[in-house]
């Protein structure tokens, strides 16, 4: 049980990588962690940390994204609860997009990256899908079910 989700191309990406529900000590919280990993390759960085995100982070970028690709000027915004990534999106008239955020590492917090991602709006619609299925594999209140 695995999934992923990205922004960007082959050449240039931003991936995040969600491999199961991480048990918490607290099984009354409603916040649902997950065991999640960012994939950075861009320009001259490459690499990768553990990174803090919630089902509730996949559900609202989900819902987001899919409102800004079906207006004509979308925007995006993002934060994950850990805070380790957030971006914005914008859309243009010409069927691109672009993606700037900060990078910071919850566990590293003197590391960080702000970066550009240009790509096209037909790459955010496989991202959309991606994370629809990550949905799907890791739903909202699903962990919180399974712990009662």
């Amino acid at each position: 049980m695995a999934a992923e989700f990205a922004f960007g191309t082959e050449n240039e990406r931003i991936c995040v990588r969600i491999l199961a529900f991480e048990s918490t000590a607290d099984k009354e919280s409603v916040v649902e962690w997950l065991d999640s990993t960012v994939s950075v390759n861009i320009g001259a960085f490459l690499g990768s940390f553990k990174a803090g995100f919630t089902t509730q982070d996949l559900m609202g970028l989900y819902e987001q994204l899919n409102i800004a690709l079906t207006s004509p000027s979308g925007k995006v915004s993002f934060k994950n609860t850990g805070g380790d990534l957030s971006l914005s999106i914008e859309f243009d008239d010409r069927g691109h997009a672009i993606a700037r955020g900060v990078i910071q590492p919850h566990r590293l917090p003197q590391g960080i990256l702000h970066f550009r991602l240009d790509m096209a709006q037909s790459d955010l619609i496989a991202t959309s899908e991606e994370l629809h299925d990550a949905l799907r594999e890791f739903p909202v209140g699903k962990n919180a079910r399974s712990a009662s």
